[in-house]
């Protein structure tokens, strides 16, 4: 009886060791160096890891990046790096697509519905009506439908510019001013905005404004920085077309907006945060991706797919640039600043 049991303990090793590694196939709408991005697929590889799939072991991982942020930023760019995604996939053959962002969802997710593996989406900015109306999806919320599943990235609007108009001490003849892009995130993050503000009466005046190139938002933020009335920015601008070069993304946009603005920037996630924005509500990015993470793990260890709702981001929390505050002249509340969750010192 003992040799038999240790016999099977030998198979049993045997057959875990040489199985085939899962497979799962990690297409990114931007580029390697995207400030809100690559915190996802940092996020979800945390959450397999944790459920026991680690790359390199019982985890074969393939990425894809689109880089519709900086280098593929026209239509027909962003539909022919969708097309080159999809050709990787059937090239690796992956048990579960994980996409990061609106353009790999709608591009590549999106062309598999009812495929012969799971997918999992991470970020979608576009609320559930836009796909509802245009992809025919997600007719039941929270319930999943076909075999998709994922995390919406719904932004915290009201409460960040609640505590923009406390720390500003702002009244009805003051202006904040929502910057968004004409990509599809920005597409999808003045979507949500304006749905937002059919309803939100923060007390002082909030304006919305879209802007396509870099000329544009220059134009405008010396514009806003002339108003005295401006008091703040919501920015939720992630990709600026720039003639003649590669587009900006969201560091490159962080970056000279903190040289050149002088207006606070609410700003939508920790990472831009960190990299110098003054703070606001915003999303963990990292946590979200572990939110994705954990449903491709469950998905793996073969829990149905309609077990796994489709949901809102989690992990929100008061954040602030310490240092961008000095620069800007503004004494953040000691109270605010007990309450934060994170302060960061270096922009």
């Amino acid at each position: 009886m003992f040799l038999f049991i240790f016999l099977l303990g030998v198979l049993w090793s045997i057959a875990a060791w040489t199985a085939e590694p899962a497979r799962l196939m990690i297409v990114h709408s931007y580029g390697p160096d995207n400030p809100t991005a690559i915190p996802q697929e940092k996020g979800a590889l945390e959450a397999l890891r944790t459920a026991g799939w680690q790359e390199g072991k019982n985890l074969t991982v393939r990425r894809f990046f689109m880089d519709t942020k900086r280098r593929y930023v026209t239509p027909e760019q962003i539909r022919q790096r969708g097309l080159a995604a999809r050709q990787a996939i059937v090239a690796f053959h992956p048990d579960i697509l994980l996409t990061i962002d609106d353009n790999a969802f709608q591009q590549v997710a999106t062309q598999y519905v009812d495929a012969d593996f799971s997918v999992v989406f991470s970020g979608l900015n576009y609320p559930v009506t836009y796909y509802r109306t245009h992809f025919h999806l997600f007719t039941d919320i929270p319930t999943p439908q076909h075999n998709l599943t994922g995390v919406f990235e719904h932004l915290p609007l009201e409460r960040s510019l609640d505590i923009l108009g406390l720390i500003r001490h702002m009244t009805a003849t003051d202006r904040a001013v929502i910057i968004t892009d004409t990509s599809p995130t920005g597409d999808g993050i003045r979507l949500s905005a304006e749905a937002v503000l059919r309803h939100y009466r923060p007390g002082f005046r909030v304006d919305l404004e879209v802007v396509d190139t870099v000329d544009q938002y220059r134009r405008l933020l010396e514009a806003l920085n002339a108003d005295p009335h401006v008091k703040g920015l919501y920015l939720g601008v992630l990709r600026l077309r720039r003639p003649g070069g590669p587009a900006w993304n969201a560091r490159d946009i962080v970056r000279w907006t903190v040289a050149h603005n002088r207006i606070p920037e609410m700003t939508l996630s920790y990472t831009l945060v960190r990299a110098g924005c003054f703070g606001g509500v915003a999303l963990d990015m990292r946590a979200m991706g572990r939110q994705a993470g954990q449903k491709v793990a469950a998905l793996l260890a073969g829990r149905p797919l309609r077990s796994l709702p489709l949901e809102a981001a989690h992990e929100y929390g008061i954040v602030f640039n310490y240092r961008r505050a000095q620069a800007l002249g503004i004494d953040l509340p000691p109270t605010l600043l007990w309450a934060a969750d994170e302060v960061f010192a270096e922009p």
